[in-house]
């Protein structure tokens, strides 16, 4: 029997401490994405996602209500000790009840609020979004802090928190996957990003790309320089550090391939919709002008409009 108990009293040992384990790891990856505060009538919170990928937005959401005396000096986001993340936008959405010089909101450093909020009134409230770039020259991960960058709260408990106080971390990790933003027409079984704009550069669409993998711009197999036009043919090439994935472009109106309507574009889809030459997919997908998936006179009477100056754009408006 005193073999038996032992034998449970084991099994109980190791039955609490895996339990213990589990409880701290939710606890943890419940805490990561969130500060909050909680201070003699100032409440404090910074909620945002747990995890990124390298070169994503994210939003991060944040709530104060601040009472006499408190001051916030402004907010801050790095990773890797001393490296700034790109601040995409910074909504305020700030209300004082005092025009007192500490309860003004700058935001002249990268998006970010660094002058003094203070509150002057009980229970002044300020709530908005912070969106962050997250970087994208990260190996296998980082994490990225974001919080204020400290609290005076003596007016209230005698106690001044600094940046590692008041922070929270998202987790970023590399991407060596393609994100296309939503903007684009993408055709990833026949590899074709449709309905370019003409006249886009080929930079504006590489901004439109996130990836951690390389990504170029050839012309006919020529290098491109991407502050010109796109053409209908030009091939965009991501490396994904595993293999690369090609791309080919095409741009709306752009029959002929040499990044402007002429003429001659109105004069090669009549000729495919007579059925008197062939095209290739990146080319057939520059014809459809009018969105509606088949080549047909429409077509053909819509870009001609437009070379002519009858209409001012291709877009297709859903």
């Amino acid at each position: 029997m005193s073999k038996i108990n032992k034998l449970l009293s084991k099994k109980t040992i190791y039955l609490t401490l895996a339990i213990t384990f589990i409880l701290i790891l939710i606890f943890v990856l419940l805490k990561k994405g969130t500060f909050s505060l909680e201070n003699n009538g100032v409440s404090i919170s910074i909620k945002c996602p747990t995890t990124a990928i390298a070169g994503e937005k994210v939003d991060c959401k944040v709530n104060m209500t601040l009472s006499n005396g408190t001051v916030i000096e402004g907010f801050k986001a790095n990773y890797d000790i001393d490296k700034t993340v790109e601040v995409e936008s910074f909504n305020s959405g700030f209300t004082c009840s005092d025009t007192a010089t500490n309860c003004i909101v700058e935001t002249t450093e990268n998006g970010f609020a660094v002058g003094k909020i203070g509150g002057i009134a009980t229970d002044d409230k300020w709530s908005g979004t912070i969106t962050l770039k997250m970087p994208t020259n990260v190996t296998s991960s980082a994490d990225v802090k974001i919080g204020l960058k400290s609290i005076d709260l003596s007016n209230n408990s005698d106690e001044s928190l600094t940046y590692s106080d008041i922070s929270t971390t998202i987790t970023v990790k590399n991407n060596y996957d393609i994100i296309f933003d939503q903007s684009l027409t993408v055709d990833k079984e026949k590899k074709i990003i449709k309905k370019i704009a003409v006249g886009t550069k080929y930079q504006e669409l590489e901004n439109k790309i996130v990836t951690n993998g390389a990504v170029s711009f050839t012309s006919k197999g020529k290098d491109v320089t991407k502050t010109n036009a796109i053409k209908t043919g030009d091939i965009v090439k991501i490396n994904t550090g595993s293999a690369t994935v090609e791309y080919t472009l095409s741009v709306l109106g752009d029959i002929t391939g040499d990044g402007i309507i002429e003429i001659n574009d109105v004069s090669k889809l009549y000729r495919y919709y007579r059925g008197r030459t062939d095209m290739t997919d990146a080319y057939i997908a520059a014809c459809e002008v009018t969105g509606d998936g088949i080549i047909e006179i429409n077509d053909v009477s819509k870009l001609y409009r437009y070379y002519r100056g009858r209409i001012t754009s291709l877009e297709v408006v859903k």
